[in-house]
């Protein structure tokens, strides 16, 4: 279990204002385009779908489903957890 303290849904034109403004340390998303674009802000989990294939930024992950987007989540706060998969994503100090 994940504890949030809330949730936002942007729309494409406020998504990097709303996560730098609210200083969001994880965004889940599904298009490529801003995924890459939020990947100065925060880390990005990209839902892979046939319709974002491309280049991403090395800050990206991609992930096959919203389970997989948890648990890199959920390793990136538990000391010493790791994912099978290389984890491109900046590790939390």
């Amino acid at each position: 279990m994940i504890r949030v303290n809330s949730l936002v849904f942007a729309n494409k034109t406020e998504k990097e204002a709303v996560a730098r403004n609210l200083e969001i340390g994880w965004f889940i998303e599904d298009q490529r385009s801003n995924a890459n674009l939020l990947s100065d802000v925060c880390r990005v989990l990209l839902i892979d779908q046939p319709y974002n294939q491309g280049l991403l930024t090395p800050d990206v992950l991609r992930v096959k489903t919203l389970q997989q987007a948890v648990d890199a989540v959920v390793h990136n706060f538990i000391p010493g957890a790791s994912l099978a998969d290389k984890n491109p994503l900046r590790r939390i100090g």
